[in-house]
């Protein structure tokens, strides 16, 4: 019978290949919506929590952001720095389905820029 021996890689080359292999599986949304308080406006918010539970209301837990925010984001860390330097507050709002004008998915299984 033979012997098969594993060697252990070193630290190293292991901390290397995760950074080669680092994904950001955590999906975000750019969503524009009727402003509920005047139908002219619009509201541009990101988020990674969308409810598809409910056929008539939308529950979205977000941040609003501006429209030139909004092109600075990639992936859900840069949301997370915009929130921290501009102090914005995480809202949770519902709204009818048909205020939605879109929903844009941003990142899916982006790679990770190391």
């Amino acid at each position: 019978m033979t012997e098969i021996v594993v060697k252990p890689l070193n630290a190293e080359a292991l901390q290397k290949a995760e950074q080669n292999n680092k994904t950001t599986t955590k999906l975000l949304y750019l969503i524009v919506i009727q402003d509920p308080l005047e139908d002219t406006k619009i509201k541009l918010l990101v988020t990674s929590k969308l409810d598809f539970s409910n056929t008539i209301l939308a529950t979205i837990t977000g941040y609003v952001i501006t429209t030139a925010q909004s092109k600075k984001i990639k992936n859900w860390d840069d949301v997370i720095t915009l929130a921290a330097k501009t102090k914005l507050e995480l809202i949770n709002i519902q709204c009818p389905w048909s205020r939605i004008y879109y929903i844009n998915n941003v990142s899916y299984n982006k790679k990770v820029q190391s």
